[in-house]
């Protein structure tokens, strides 16, 4: 019975590991909950289980329902899934989900983005009549009106081409972009530079709260009670020194050089006696 709990138990371990890093985003919570529900259905239906292994997986299962109808009430991940390269709506039609549930994720991020994101550019193709020649723009000047009053910059923003962003989003094949949607999206803001920025905004959502959690607790260890006098500046700074040295961000010759430039400054004597005295 203990070896049958630790196989059926296993996939818990590695979700609890994966979603303890740094790299799990919103967009990851759904299809992580879609692979524990299959492996409690496959253990439910496992007679070769302990019965009462069987009872605590049905039981597991009615729990994960609760915080999957919860997914429903959230619109951001539903956004962050059809914004992964690798996700669209071709998950949800993969795994046969109903068509009115799509639908409503699909209006879920042209809402979103009408309503938030739009404005921060033309998108494709977004000037009325762009494909107008220099000619028509300075052939007004015999008719006595002012050839700059027709600049295409100063052109209607046509707001259809701007969705179209998000139209020709969806209409591509999905990427498999791995677990840097982040990346993905950064090399193509030239082709979607208005989409780009909702989807940054939304893939860079933690999946949970760890690793908020972890750089709190970090903080807490470099700011004990015996050095509470440490300004904001320094406590971020220190922070930001010890992330970027794990990431490989800061060399050693650089780090040794700060400290070095650090001690000559505080060792070099200053001359504290009043002016009249110093002179």
């Amino acid at each position: 019975m203990v070896e049958q709990l630790h196989n059926v138990l296993h996939v818990f371990y590695d979700a609890t590991q994966y979603f303890s890093s740094a790299a799990p985003n919103l967009a990851q919570v759904i299809p992580a909950m879609d692979l524990i529900d299959e492996h409690l259905n496959d253990n439910i239906l496992n007679l070769n289980l302990h019965p009462a292994i069987q009872i605590a997986l049905s039981m597991a299962k009615r729990l994960l329902n609760r915080y999957y109808s919860r997914t429903d009430v959230a619109p951001a991940y539903r956004i962050a899934m059809i914004l992964h390269p690798r996700h669209k709506l071709g998950y949800f039609k993969d795994l046969n989900w109903e068509l009115e549930w799509i639908e409503n994720a699909k209006l879920a991020v042209y809402n979103e983005f009408a309503t938030h994101y739009q404005e921060y550019g033309t998108g494709i193709g977004a000037i009325a009549g762009g494909g107008a020649s220099r000619n028509d723009n300075t052939s007004t000047t015999g008719t006595g009106k002012n050839m700059f009053a027709n600049m295409p910059a100063l052109a209607k923003i046509n707001d259809t081409a701007v969705t179209n962003e998000l139209d020709h989003y969806l209409k591509q094949p999905r990427e498999d972009a791995g677990d840097n949607a982040l990346k993905w999206w950064y090399d193509h803001h030239t082709v979607y530079p208005c989409l780009s920025r909702m989807a940054r905004d939304y893939l860079s959502i933690p999946a949970t709260s760890v690793d908020a959690e972890r750089v709190f607790s970090k903080g807490r260890i470099l700011h004990p009670h015996t050095r509470n006098r440490l300004s904001a500046k320094s406590t971020r700074a220190s922070l930001m020194v010890h992330f970027w040295s794990k990431l490989g961000l800061v060399r050693d010759a650089d780090f040794e050089r700060a400290v070095k430039t650090t001690d000559s400054t505080m060792d070099k004597p200053t001359d504290t006696r009043p002016t009249a005295m110093a002179q």
